[in-house]
């Protein structure tokens, strides 16, 4: 994990949305909390960094996450957690952030119609994350 992002990307000769799908499926193999922090915080960085092209991505994988974690028992246990990553960016640029919802292919809306009794169910930091898009 020494390299930064664009030495990656010139190393490996993709373009950035690439580089960040790559990224995100390593997440998911990652199961040492210090490694795991570090993962968080160089996701975080590598969508702000490329904000304009990574967003809308980001959007539709945390959406996607979110249906799986409530759908998929144990999903958390085998796929990055995307939620750690929205806590981050809600903290950072809370408005930018619910613009960017409302702006998705996937939209506020479908946001705001997750089954908030599969959200109870499951932990803090998902029905924390999704009380925001509420």
């Amino acid at each position: 994990m020494g390299d930064t992002f664009d030495d990656l990307q010139k190393q490996l000769q993709i373009n950035i949305p690439c580089l960040y799908s790559l990224h995100i499926l390593i997440g998911g193999f990652l199961n040492e909390n210090f490694v795991r922090c570090e993962w968080v915080g160089r996701t975080f960085g590598l969508i702000m960094q490329h904000w304009p092209e990574l967003i809308e991505l980001f959007v539709c994988d945390l959406y996607s996450h979110l249906c799986a974690e409530i759908l998929i028992p144990n999903y958390r246990n085998s796929q990055p957690t995307l939620f750690e990553i929205a806590n981050v960016l809600v903290k950072k640029k809370s408005e930018t952030v619910r613009q960017a919802i409302q702006g998705s292919t996937v939209g506020e809306e479908r946001f705001k119609r997750r089954p908030r009794d599969a959200l109870l169910a499951k932990d803090q930091t998902v029905f924390n994350c999704m009380l925001y898009f509420q």
